[in-house]
């Protein structure tokens, strides 16, 4: 008996000494009452190799034909010999019609005692990194695609930064694509919250880093590839803050410059662009005032 046929004795003999009900019964071995009453019968006229299911021992109504096994033995030692499970499934298909999967091949291959014409490889090993240890020590960003404001408005596309020790996102912003735009917006609005963070982690979207096979004749010379819009404003931001000696804050005079450089590359006006950089002009003057009261207060308690 197989494991889920050995309960089957003990629950039909009590059920006919009168122990149990045919439904307690048929819930207990999760089949229908009627299939449990034909279980008492056969119980009665059998014993308990009545109980075993009928198919045991029967050929499957859906196994290889032997015809078509010889045939695929044949092909396989004489006309395919050296072709792999997949490629001999595939010549199997198209040059003679035989309508048969890798795995029977591999079946037929196996019955014959034949080795595999290559070791499959092992599955790669992946480990989860573990979280740094601090905030701001790894931001990741990204952005992600969907129908955030369902019927109210278009698709649009999230772009956030989040914290890798804390999982607290830093700054959201919505774009109608993902784009440099959307990506530089929430990385100003992290700088000026919270600080410039330590590592940004992000996958390798053309925005970030580059994807095309193209090496121009400088780059052949340097030995290197140029950056990217992203890139280049990130380069430009940390050599500024560092002749500054001010590598936590950035000024918003910089974000604006940087902001006006990346509309002369891109050449586009955009009115979700255009609200970017008003919301962006207004903190930078939110920024200055801040800084103005607060040196003032200053003074003043000096």
């Amino acid at each position: 008996m197989s494991r889920k046929e050995v309960p089957r004795a003990g629950l039909v003999k009590a059920a006919l000494e009168g122990k149990i009900t045919n439904a307690e019964g048929a819930r207990a071995l999760r089949i229908s009452v009627r299939q449990f009453t034909r279980l008492k019968v056969r119980l009665k006229a059998e014993g308990v190799r009545g109980l075993l299911h009928r198919s045991r021992g029967r050929p499957s109504s859906r196994r290889l034909a032997p015809a078509v096994a010889e045939q695929i033995e044949a092909l396989m030692t004489t006309v395919y010999a050296g072709f792999n499970d997949a490629h001999l499934t595939e010549k199997l298909q198209e040059q003679h019609s035989l309508p048969i999967s890798r795995t029977t091949v591999r079946r037929v291959r196996v019955a014959l005692g034949r080795p595999a014409h290559r070791r499959r490889r092992a599955p790669k090993h992946r480990r989860r990194r573990p979280r740094v240890p601090a905030m701001g020590q790894l931001v990741q960003l990204d952005a992600s695609p969907f129908d955030w404001l369902e019927d109210r408005g278009p698709r649009a596309t999230l772009h956030g930064l989040i914290d890798d020790a804390t999982s607290h996102p830093l700054a959201l912003w919505f774009e109608p694509h993902e784009d440099l735009h959307g990506y530089l917006t929430v990385l100003d609005q992290t700088c000026r919250r919270f600080g410039l963070p330590v590592t940004l982690y992000g996958d390798r979207l053309n925005v970030f880093v580059r994807n095309d096979p193209h090496w121009s004749l400088d780059e052949q010379l340097t030995g290197q590839r140029d950056h990217t819009h992203f890139g280049r404003v990130l380069a430009d931001r940390l050599r500024q803050n560092r002749e500054r000696g001010d590598e936590h804050r950035p000024r918003p005079q910089a974000h604006q410059q940087e902001m006006a450089r990346v509309d002369e590359h891109l050449g586009r006006q955009h009115p979700v662009h255009s609200r970017v950089r008003r919301r962006a002009s207004a903190a930078g003057k939110n920024a200055d005032a801040g800084d103005g009261a607060s040196q003032a207060h200053t003074a003043n308690r000096l």
